[in-house]
């Protein structure tokens, strides 16, 4: 019989924004998307390498270089740093750079090198390990993290979301705001599968040097500029900052 729960799917993506966490919390079961293919093209990544944050106040992307040095497709979960590359004491030194004067810069900074901390050569397992470090400091548990790849499921695109849904024994998919693309309802209707929806809206806080919201940063960012109690209700869409 198949339960309730309702199963929310996401690359596991670099540092990601406040949304990704929002509804990663809204889950009651979480899958990692780690098994579909990393896009080659694309000049310097997508959101599973790079994501963005304020430098003097204008957007900048943060980026975690990756070898790109392979023919054919290669899945997320098969990426590797690029050799040669002290990419993370440079991606400090940018963060150092743009939050240096941000109020909850030391704890954070102090955060994000022992999250940095983290012996692999591969980006998903990076990118899953800081994943799980953020909930942790944020104070968020009880939450169900799967890889896709633990799964074993093939496919693409709708019905591969169908089959990890029904795999973890549930009925219910939690579709984020951003899957409009890609997304036929009637896949999952036909699989008998109900489909809710995040329809996340981002709330306004204060950010450094910037007069103009925009919501769409790296998580990095609120915790620099309003620390983690506030961030925890950022997510959790409780805060009135």
């Amino acid at each position: 019989m198949k339960s309730s729960k309702l199963v929310g799917i996401h690359q596991p993506n670099f540092l990601p924004w406040i949304g990704f966490f929002n509804k990663l919390v809204m889950a009651d079961i979480f899958i990692l998307l780690d098994d579909v293919q990393f896009p080659k093209g694309g000049g310097s990544g997508n959101w599973t390498n790079r994501h963005l944050i304020l430098y003097n106040g204008k957007e900048r992307w943060a980026t975690v270089p990756v070898s790109r040095n392979f023919s054919g497709l290669k899945n997320i979960n098969e990426i590797r740093f690029a050799q040669g590359n002290n990419w993370k004491r440079s991606y400090l030194e940018i963060i150092n750079n743009s939050y240096s004067k941000a109020k909850y810069f030391s704890e954070i900074f102090h955060f994000l090198e022992l999250s940095l901390n983290y012996e692999t050569e591969f980006l998903s397992e990076l990118n899953i390990h800081l994943i799980h470090s953020v909930l942790q400091v944020l104070q968020i548990s009880n939450k169900t993290l799967i890889k896709s790849s633990d799964l074993g499921k093939k496919g693409k695109s709708n019905d591969l979301l169908c089959s990890l849904v029904q795999t973890v024994g549930s009925d219910s998919y939690l579709c984020g705001a951003g899957a409009s693309g890609y997304f036929d309802v009637d896949v999952f209707e036909e699989k008998n599968i109900k489909v809710i929806y995040q329809n996340y809206k981002p709330i306004i806080y204060p950010q450094l040097n910037r007069m103009e919201f925009t919501g769409r940063l790296s998580i990095v960012d609120a915790m620099m500029n309003c620390g983690l109690v506030k961030t925890q209700e950022l997510v959790l869409g409780e805060s009135n900052v």
